[in-house]
């Protein structure tokens, strides 16, 4: 491992600061195949960061872009935002990754500067700081790092990432774990994380709660595992394909419902016949908004919170009744599960690789090599897929240092944990204390 990364560092100082020629999925308009090209990569500027991608996930919304919904959609683009990757080169001024870092480019920002709101601010995370050049396809200073042939190619959510190597702002680099296994952490860059944090930031759902999720895709199957582990006491998923049941219920859920399967009633009849009063938390995770209706009009009455996860498409709008609202319920949404991405994605990646929960049930499919983006493309438009990875570049298996916990005993505000490891450097087992204070917020490093 310390050999390929020893190779790899080689390799980018080769390439750092020239422009890379690599290969890339390329939007070229809407509603047609993505052409796998050769493509040039500009070295990263200012404030900017060059990687090379290992593995991407591919997100509906990568597909609601290329099937022309997307009022931001510019082409020709670069799609993709879920993904792992290594930077290879970094512009001026930037501190906070090397090359050799081990990273997930977010499409949401942290800027941390002192003077931003909303990153000062612990119960958002829309960092605005780049969201204006996000949104025209350009890096912030108004250009794009990619072409073909002296024609622009535009970046896409920050990211970019159906590309062998791609280039983006350092307040949108997570620094992750470099032991992680990278072909599964790229699902953390967007929709899993999504339903996670909907959960466990937005809702702040309680032990004991009722929990009704609508669309089990990847985004309302994290909802309902978060649910879950949160001790949510009854979980009900609907979704009109009934093959998604099976998973939803091993991640947690108690009872699924197809609502073309219950006769004459509405789903929302049928709901409230279960709870009466409706129920503690409701999540929409279809981007339908006759859905989001229906999951805040189930809400509980007097003090019911229902979370709008979907993304509707452009121009439709949310409507009930404000009596609704007037007798108690909450209506409120979330961007990226509320996750302040530099901060708190590096948490997610450490959270699983300590087995505290999985990404493993979401895989359902597998494909190696850029090549294959658009069979990927058809495996999530098949109906039987959750995420499917493409695997864009190799990395060899790294093997974490194993390191055990001997005692944990509490002391003052916080824990004193008796560690031991084998020291390739001495040649023996060492043993080690550490103090672990008791962290104050979420957000605290």
């Amino acid at each position: 491992a310390e050999m390929e990364k020893s190779d790899l560092l080689a390799q980018f100082k080769q390439t750092a600061g020239k422009v890379i020629k690599c290969r890339a999925a390329v939007a070229w308009e809407p509603k047609k195949p993505l052409d796998v090209c050769e493509i040039e990569v500009q070295p990263p500027k200012k404030g900017e960061v060059r990687i090379k991608i290992f593995a991407n996930a591919l997100c509906h919304t990568d597909i609601y872009t290329l099937d022309g919904h997307d009022p931001e959609g510019l082409f020709p683009c670069i799609l993709g935002h879920e993904a792992t990757g290594i930077v290879e080169s970094v512009g001026e001024g930037v501190t906070s990754v090397q090359p050799g870092d081990i990273v997930i480019p977010c499409y949401t920002p942290e800027c941390r500067e002192h003077d931003c709101v909303f990153c000062q601010n612990p119960n958002t995370n829309l960092c605005p700081k780049i969201r204006a050049f996000q949104g025209k396809g350009v890096m912030p200073d108004g250009t794009s790092r990619f072409s073909k042939d002296g024609k622009t190619i535009y970046h896409f959510m920050g990211c970019s990432s159906f590309s062998e190597y791609t280039v983006v702002a350092e307040i949108s680099c997570a620094k992750i774990n470099p032991y992680a296994d990278v072909n599964k952490m790229c699902l953390l860059g967007c929709g899993i994380s999504t339903g996670w944090g909907a959960v466990f930031n937005n809702c702040k759902v309680k032990p004991n709660s009722t929990v009704v999720v609508f669309g089990l895709g990847a985004v309302g199957l994290a909802v309902v595992q978060a649910a879950k582990e949160a001790g949510a006491r009854f979980i009900v998923g609907v979704d009109l394909n009934s093959n998604k049941f099976e998973l939803a219920k091993k991640l947690g859920a108690h009872e699924c419902v197809n609502p073309t399967q219950i006769g004459d009633k509405s789903i929302k009849d049928y709901l409230l016949g279960i709870e009466k009063w409706g129920y503690d938390y409701t999540f929409d995770c279809t981007g339908n908004v006759k859905v989001m209706r229906d999951a805040l009009e189930l809400a509980h009455r007097g003090f019911g919170e229902s979370c709008i996860i979907g993304v509707a498409a452009a121009g439709h709008e949310i409507a009930t009744r404000p009596f609704q609202l007037v007798a108690g319920r909450v209506w409120k949404g979330t961007a990226f599960g509320g996750w302040k991405s530099r901060t708190e994605v590096p948490q997610l990646v450490a959270k699983v690789m300590r087995g505290e929960t999985t990404l493993d049930p979401y895989i359902s499919h597998f494909f190696k090599g850029i090549e294959k983006v658009n069979e990927t493309i058809d495996a999530l438009h098949s109906g039987e897929c959750i995420r499917a990875v493409l695997q864009i570049s190799e990395r060899e298996p790294v093997e974490a240092p194993k390191v055990t916990t001997v005692s944990s005993h509490r002391h003052f505000n916080g824990y004193v944990k008796r560690m031991k490891h084998f020291s390739k450097v001495n040649n023996c087992e060492m043993q080690f204390s550490i103090y672990i204070p008791d962290r104050k917020g979420r957000t605290d490093k």
